[in-house]
């Protein structure tokens, strides 16, 4: 099977033409980066209509591969001194986070019974059977100390949603994608702007207000889009 991103694309990133013996190697890593990607998402056996996220982290696990081969986390060269966070991968392994972008780009572009186009899409028929659990904190008015209140985070209220990625982004280092913000999709998200959530064991902030769409209750549901908390 053809891997999911081709050579030309690598050396761009690289920023240099790869020859001889790294060329294969760089070739070795593409088809294993792809396996990768396919095992968390789906078969894709035309490249061409592998969802673009895919084919990002299929170079970016390449090009880990390419400028690591050996795997090294750190490395010392008389005063010179570097290494590697211990939460980034090395060689062509992915990142939780690149995992669950596969699995949500595969959930937004699946068959269902009644897909709907204006949800980028998301099935509202499953709104009520979520994959994800997500702790939402309404913001409330909490005591300030001085006899008087704030805005503050209210009683925790744990949902079912569906959560999608809307925008990848580059992180220091090279060739690590992370995701940046995400959307929410829920039955009822009570929730309104700076509300805290906690998913996927990181703490997130409501961007912007939460929109909510009426009509029949099959179609009703709440839509947020969430930011990591630095």
């Amino acid at each position: 099977m053809k891997p999911l991103a081709d050579m030309a694309a690598l050396e761009q990133r690289l920023g240099r033409e790869l020859v001889g013996e790294e060329r294969a190697q760089a070739e070795a890593a593409l088809a294993d980066a792809s396996a990768l990607v396919r095992a968390y998402g789906d078969a894709w056996p035309d490249p061409g209509r592998a969802p673009a996220v895919a084919v990002a982290i299929t170079l970016a696990a390449a090009e880990r591969r390419v400028r690591n081969p050996e795997g090294y986390r750190s490395e010392v060269v008389g005063g010179y001194q570097y290494q590697l966070p211990a939460s980034l991968p090395i060689g062509g392994c992915l990142t939780d986070g690149e995992a669950r972008m596969i699995r949500a780009a595969v959930a937004a572009s699946g068959v269902f019974s009644v897909p709907v186009e204006s949800l980028g899409g998301v099935t509202v028929s499953l709104l009520d059977s979520g994959p994800e659990q997500a702790t939402v904190y309404p913001t409330a008015d909490v005591d300030d100390g001085y006899g008087g209140t704030k805005p503050g985070p209210g009683a925790p209220v744990t949902i079912r949603a569906r959560v999608l990625p809307t925008a990848t982004d580059e992180s220091g280092e090279a060739g690590y994608l992370t995701g940046t913000e995400y959307r929410v999709y829920a039955r009822s998200l009570p929730a309104g702007p700076w509300s805290r959530v906690e998913w996927a064991g990181q703490v997130w902030t409501v961007v912007g207000e939460p929109q909510r769409f009426g009509g029949s209750r099959r179609l009703a549901h709440d839509v947020a889009t969430i930011r990591k908390r630095g």
